[in-house]
């Protein structure tokens, strides 16, 4: 399985609430910029990395996945976790 990019935080909106807030971190001038890096506890925009991937949060999901339904075969496990990627892919689209 491949990812691409960290999930958006919890609450910034859709694919473009975080498209919005990935810009207003780039710019230091834009009237946002300081109101989002408390929002996400931050000290300098530089701490925010949108391609870091928490594989260990990745592992857990998919683990708890597998928990959840385990009268699914293995096969419609691997399904059902290739679309749930698929769709996290869409949010760094």
């Amino acid at each position: 399985m491949a990812a691409n990019g960290a999930c958006p935080p919890e609450d910034c909106g859709d694919r473009w609430g975080y498209a919005d807030l990935k810009a207003i971190l780039a710019d230091p001038a834009h009237d946002e910029h300081r109101e989002m890096l408390e929002w996400l506890g931050l000290d300098n925009a530089g701490d925010f990395d949108p391609r870091a991937i928490a594989t260990e949060d990745i592992d857990y999901e998919l683990a708890r996945g597998a928990s959840r339904s385990p009268s699914a075969s293995r096969g419609e496990r691997v399904v059902a976790c290739t679309t749930a990627a698929r769709e996290a892919a869409a949010y760094h689209a």
